[in-house]
């Protein structure tokens, strides 16, 4: 562009060219002193037609530089949405029925769920709302198996607690009905819990007492 407007000043009288320029741009800078002579008319089309060209030029430049930067714009926001924005909602999305699952009792497909976001840390939460519906349903022995497994692959001191309260429950509702035998193996499962010891003896007393009604003493005398 400089190197454009250079060789039209150099063309025309670079003295005469420049008064000219600024006439027509509105500051009366009238003609140049003897010796530098006052361009021709053709002269003086030519630098305002160049003047309009350039003005031109200057606004394609203007409105490609702020097109440009739109679209740098775009491509930023077009890039931000699919690396950030859809993965963020496609990831609330999954935790959302990820959320569902364990409200409506799949605790399997929920567990599976939170593994797969990466939520390996509900796994003890999901685990021990299983085993406390499959104590409400009375399933006594898989929800010992979950307790169980999550006080020792988790160290969750309450799965233990609730595992052990559960078998001294189960002990004396065998001993209750007569159960002997299954109740002292509940006890000793619940590690005796509470009076647990005190109450298997009970059961191993009147284990004995009837093996020595029925004259077997060898096996009274196992108890």
């Amino acid at each position: 562009e400089a190197n454009r407007i250079i060789t039209i000043l150099c063309s025309i009288g670079v003295m005469q060219a420049e008064k000219e320029v600024l006439n027509q741009l509105g500051f009366d800078f009238g003609v140049c002193r003897h010796p530098f002579g006052e361009p021709t008319a053709e002269q003086k089309e030519r630098i305002a037609k160049e003047k309009a060209a350039a003005a031109k030029r200057k606004k394609q430049k203007t409105v490609g530089a702020v097109i440009a930067v739109l679209v740098v714009a775009l491509l930023a926001a077009a890039v931000f949405v699919v690396t950030v924005v859809i993965p963020k909602m496609q990831h609330q999305a999954a935790m959302d029925h990820a959320e569902e699952l364990l409200a409506q009792g799949y605790y399997e497909e929920a567990l599976d769920a939170f593994e797969q976001l990466g939520e390996t840390e509900r796994a003890p939460q999901i685990l021990m709302a299983q085993a406390d519906a499959l104590l409400a349903e009375d399933n006594h022995w898989k929800a010992g198996f979950i307790l169980k497994s999550v006080y020792e692959d988790y160290g969750v001191e309450e799965a233990w607690v609730k595992y052990r309260t559960m078998y001294y429950n189960v002990g004396v509702e065998y001993m209750e009905n007569g159960d002997y035998a299954s109740a002292v193996s509940c006890f000793e499962e619940s590690e005796y819990y509470q009076d647990g010891m005190d109450l298997a003896k009970i059961c191993n007393y009147q284990m004995a007492e009837k093996a020595f009604a029925e004259h077997d003493f060898s096996k009274a005398a196992q108890y």
